[in-house]
């Protein structure tokens, strides 16, 4: 392979205004994928399904695609870029048609935004961290073909079914939702679930 400078160049230059211009193009890209969304509201948590439409997965580049529910409602469209760099690993981007998720992964987190805002951090494992760095939720994987828990100040939001993103038939991806979900906890059950399911989807 030719030598080339401008190769290496990028490498060392991957700044801020590179990073707002990928994450525009990911803006793009859920925007072409947005537009027969159904508003989210509590009650679609409990129809979300591992069914998935316009899919397009491309090793260790970039993946775009809809999660739909059990009866074929577009529910989240997703979008990814992956970098592997020494500062920044991967961009991901989910959105309901009210909701807007971006996760910048970095070296040593994921920051968590939604609708522009910061709302914490995720680590290793799937463990979300306060803006004040404290833990407040985790996923309790229990493997690609067991049920998982996302947890959050210690209260269950919901169970999540095994893995099946290639079932013949929409199943599922809550076995049960907390039935008390408040306002925050809701967002935060979207926040780690969005992220699992997409890391999960795209490492399978």
């Amino acid at each position: 392979m030719a030598f080339s400078p401008f190769k290496i160049l990028d490498y060392f230059t991957f700044g801020s205004n590179r990073v707002q211009q990928e994450r525009d193009n990911l803006v793009e890209q859920i925007h072409g994928l947005s537009a027969d969304l159904i508003p989210w509201s509590k009650k679609d948590a409990e129809l979300l399904s591992f069914g998935i439409t316009d899919k397009k997965i491309y090793k260790g580049d970039s993946a775009k695609g809809v999660f739909v529910s059990i009866y074929d409602e577009p529910i989240m469209a997703f979008a990814t870029k992956e970098f592997n760099r020494a500062k920044l690993i991967k961009m991901v981007m989910a959105a309901t048609a009210n909701h807007q998720f971006y996760y910048l992964h970095k070296s040593k987190s994921i920051e968590c935004y939604l609708n522009g805002q910061q709302i914490g951090f995720l680590k290793d494992d799937y463990m979300f961290y306060s803006m004040k760095k404290r833990l407040a939720g985790r996923i309790n994987s229990g493997g690609d073909d067991a049920y998982s828990t996302v947890v959050y100040k210690d209260a269950e939001l919901g169970l999540i079914n095994p893995l099946s993103f290639n079932a013949p038939f929409n199943k599922r991806v809550f076995d049960l939702v907390n039935d008390k979900l408040t306002a925050e906890g809701e967002i935060i059950l979207m926040c780690m679930t969005f992220y699992y399911l997409i890391d999960k989807l795209t490492k399978s």
